[in-house]
């Protein structure tokens, strides 16, 4: 449930950040479409002369009744942001690997411990196109690992960033019984965080300007996260992409 939900919260940000975007062309067209033409002064005077005086009106009027507001038509959204993310993406019609691709990078054992669960699904909402595989691996002497995949499809590369915005800072912090900070993995831009407390942690991957890789975990070791990272064929991945 919470991978779903994760999942919705990223297509829900992608959304909000391509609407602005999206919606412009209709309220430029709006904006243009000429006024209708008003009568001149010397027009008005030669129709009150020849136009008998009208006839006295009474002082009460009904009220005009609101105009009916206007659905938005979401197809049309849909397909302006679609375009308008294509043009971001220099023309090119960006779509996420599908789900059975994503599972095939989510082995059956990671770190010793085996699969315990898998999901991946695909979801295009308001022209965002994206897709996430997730799998989650157990042991009853090794802790918890949750590695996940995330595809950010047709998302533009401005977008992208600001969703892993890690991936743009420098983070070196230390605390008591833990730390977190940016690093490199393979020519990628990664971040990882360890709390010592609990041991428990994360290391993500941002490979590609694309894809989204983290394995968390619970009761196991840095040593454990980064070697079930090591599973993954980060450069397989990207070469499915293309």
């Amino acid at each position: 449930m919470l991978f779903v939900l994760r999942f919705l919260t990223i297509v829900a940000i992608c959304s909000l950040l391509v609407l602005p975007a999206g919606c412009g062309k209709k309220e430029e067209e709006q904006q243009t479409a000429a006024p209708s033409p008003t009568p001149s002064a010397a027009q008005n005077d030669v129709a009150s002369s020849e136009s008998p005086a009208p006839a006295p009106q009474p002082s009460a009027t009904p009220a005009a009744s609101p105009s009916p507001t206007t659905a938005p038509d979401y197809n049309v959204m849909a397909a302006q942001n679609a375009e308008t993310l294509k043009a971001m993406n220099q023309g090119q019609d960006i779509q996420p690997l599908g789900p059975e691709t994503l599972k095939g990078f989510l082995p059956d054992t990671l770190a010793t411990m085996k699969r315990t669960d898998i999901d991946a699904r695909q979801m295009a909402m308001m022209g965002i196109n994206v897709a996430s595989g997730r799998a989650a691996y157990a042991d009853a002497d090794s802790g918890q690992l949750d590695l996940m995949i995330t595809d950010l499809g047709n998302v533009s590369a401005p977008m992208r960033m600001a969703m892993a915005g890690w991936a743009v800072t420098q983070v070196d912090t230390q605390t008591d019984t833990g730390y977190e900070k940016t690093v490199t993995y393979q020519g990628h831009e990664a971040y990882e965080q360890y709390d010592r407390g609990d041991s428990s942690g994360s290391f993500r991957v941002f490979a590609g300007d694309r894809f989204v890789v983290e394995v968390s975990g619970t009761d196991v070791t840095m040593v454990t996260i980064k070697q079930a990272m090591g599973q993954v064929d980060l450069k397989k991945l990207l070469e499915a992409a293309k």
